[in-house]
């Protein structure tokens, strides 16, 4: 059937078993789900292919995945729940946690995980299990999953997804200086801070620091990832895992590797953003402001950069 209308493509998502789906307007609909969206969408793009399905993988603000486009039609895939292992991010370490577990039980035996971003790699030994971590970031841990070999220390990786832009809310981490440097730009007259009906302050226009070097190492590889470990940053899906039984490895393919402070540059680049949020109220901070530790990428024109 021909995909003339909404309607029409729902009801081939619907026979290719996608029934639980949310129409965003007249030309997009959503499919929910809890399963990999990227899988998905690659499936959509095979199974419709003759209609002309293209996969565009570009993250969008409200598709982070990218989406399906037929024509003037699109499919998005979202996930279904928002929380426990679904939240913030979490859901796309859970694929490479179960990739390697997998991997490991089909292996019999340790495995070596290497993570690999075009000539740049990271690899683990006789790993026998990965650990989910992202919850943890007690003592400014960074790690979002463990690799535990057979015997010796754990190597802790962080993962970021492609379309990220944010290294962490640093509120406690930078709040006390945040307030320092918004009072020098208020003495300056570079800046407005004004007190709001609600008792909250709103700042125009948002200010940028750079994170002098002692910082950007604090706030990518804090506590835990200084010594063996790593960030990667990737969406996975299930092509980006690659298993050798012959020499009991596993390459994951990714899109970078941070192992070195000389390696947080160019768009990664640490910046201090303080911008308004009027859900915050930190005590070393003005009520209503929030600091944000973002990439490069993540600061536009309209900042104040200092």
């Amino acid at each position: 059937m021909a995909i003339t209308n909404i309607t029409n493509l729902e009801a081939a998502l619907k026979r290719m078993g996608y029934k639980d789906l949310k129409r965003i307007n007249g030309v997009r609909t959503a499919i929910l789900t809890n399963d990999n969206r990227i899988d998905i969408l690659e499936n959509i793009e095979k199974q419709l292919i003759e209609e002309g399905a293209v996969y565009d993988r570009t993250p969008l603000s409200n598709a982070s995945v990218g989406l399906v486009k037929l024509g003037k039609f699109s499919v998005m895939a979202k996930p279904k729940s928002a929380q426990g292992a679904k939240s913030a991010g979490i859901d796309n370490e859970m694929v490479v946690i179960k990739a390697i577990n997998d991997y490991i039980q089909e292996n019999t035996e340790p495995l070596k995980v290497i993570f690999k971003a075009g000539g740049k790699t990271f690899s683990a030994s006789n790993i026998v299990e990965c650990v989910e971590m992202g919850r943890d970031t007690s003592g400014r841990k960074k790690a979002d999953i463990i690799l535990r070999p057979k015997s010796g220390s754990d190597i802790p990786v962080s993962i970021k997804k492609d379309n990220a832009e944010t290294w962490e809310s640093a509120d406690g981490y930078y709040g006390a200086k945040a307030k320092e440097i918004i009072d020098g730009l208020l003495a300056e007259d570079k800046i407005n801070l004004e007190l709001q009906p609600g008792d909250f302050y709103k700042i125009s226009p948002n200010v940028a620091v750079t994170a002098s070097a002692a910082e950007k190492k604090e706030v990518v590889f804090g506590s835990d990832l200084s010594n063996n470990g790593a960030v990667v940053t990737r969406t996975f899906s299930s092509r980006d895992f690659v298993y050798n039984g012959a020499k009991s490895e596993l390459v994951i393919n990714v899109s970078s590797i941070i192992t070195t402070p000389a390696e947080i540059r160019g768009d990664k680049d640490v910046f201090f953003l303080i911008r308004n949020d009027r859900t915050r109220n930190t005590p070393s901070l003005y009520k209503g402001i929030r600091v944000l530790a973002v990439y490069k990428s993540r600061i536009n024109p309209k900042v104040l950069v200092v």
